[in-house]
């Protein structure tokens, strides 16, 4: 979550007087994230997320989102839900963009990530990717391989104003990547966003799953590999094995890795990497300065590569 889009309290009143929510009485801007502006919004009823989607969101796909959502809740995943106004529209137009008042979860962002949370998260992931197997809608994944090589090539020329030598370490790593990308994985639609900052635990135990905005059909261990790399790391880079060997064991307690899918873990370790690389650098150079968000180094996925080009991770579970 983030704030690029600034509204005032009049808009918001506005918006919100085509639901059936209880008066206005504040918004409070959000800053973790880095893709659509959001606020916390309270009202006389209740607590809520008010989102409004900004320029990487096509409108057009917003009740994909939030129809896969509603899937997950039918399939005992807590996720937040749209809400419909009194004209039964799942959203409207505020500031000229298109926003969305949304329930609010309760619980915390995952602060600091345990053994035993890695353990749940792997067990709800692979319950998700079942539980989407009978989802009977798709969405191409826009942010795959073709927009990793695109973003590169609009940056490239500054990359190594962050470190030297980073244009070429990305140039051979894409190269990699487009000439070894694995067919016949087992697919669905996924989250491909499962940072902590996503998942939400109270007293120990996850409660539940935010920020569906980049759901997508593809692999399941792409998703897998990306929730590995987010929660599996510590400060330093450096892996934390007994956090990969507790999501493992979480997962396949509930659905077990095809031969295919093990095959292709060395490929896709770096694949779920490269996805963040390629958009941290490009938005590197491209958040404006007035946005109220934190910028996140795309070095930090850097050494995550660099940890996988020589090191098998699969055989240490």
């Amino acid at each position: 979550m983030a704030v690029y889009t600034k509204v005032s309290d009049k808009q918001v009143r506005d918006f919100i007087s085509s639901y059936d929510i209880g008066e206005f009485i504040r918004i409070e801007p959000i800053k973790a994230g880095i893709d659509n502006s959001n606020y916390h919004l309270f009202t006389s009823k209740n607590h809520y997320i008010l989102t409004i989607y900004e320029s990487r969101i096509n409108p057009a796909d917003l009740p994909f989102f939030y129809n896969f959502q509603e899937h997950l809740i039918n399939h005992g995943i807590n996720c937040p839900k749209t809400l419909r106004n009194i004209n039964g529209d799942r959203g409207g137009i505020l500031s000229n963009k298109p926003a969305a008042v949304i329930s609010f979860l309760e619980g915390q962002e995952v602060k600091e990530i345990t053994s035993d949370l890695c353990y749940q998260m792997g067990g709800i992931m692979a319950k998700m990717h079942i539980a989407s197997m009978k989802f009977e809608q798709s969405l191409e994944n826009y942010m795959g391989l073709k927009k990793w090589n695109s973003y590169f090539a609009q940056v490239k020329n500054k990359a190594d104003s962050i470190s030297e030598g980073l244009e070429k370490f990305i140039d051979e790593e894409l190269n990699y990547l487009n000439e070894n990308h694995p067919e016949d994985l087992v697919r669905c639609v996924t989250h491909t966003d499962m940072f902590p900052n996503n998942v939400f635990e109270k007293e120990g135990k996850i409660c539940g799953i935010i920020d569906f905005y980049f759901s997508c059909e593809t692999s399941m261990l792409y998703d897998f590999l990306i929730t590995v790399n987010a929660w599996c790391f510590d400060k330093n880079n450096e892996i934390r094995l007994d956090y990969f060997n507790k999501m493992m064991q979480g997962y396949e307690n509930v659905r077990k890795f095809t031969k295919e899918e093990v095959d292709a873990f060395p490929y896709m370790c770096r694949a779920a990497c490269m996805r963040f690389l390629a958009s941290r650098l490009y938005d590197w150079f491209n958040t404006p300065d007035d946005a109220y968000i934190d910028k996140h180094d795309p070095m930090e996925y850097v050494e995550k590569i660099k940890f996988y080009r020589n090191y098998k991770l699969l055989e240490t579970f």
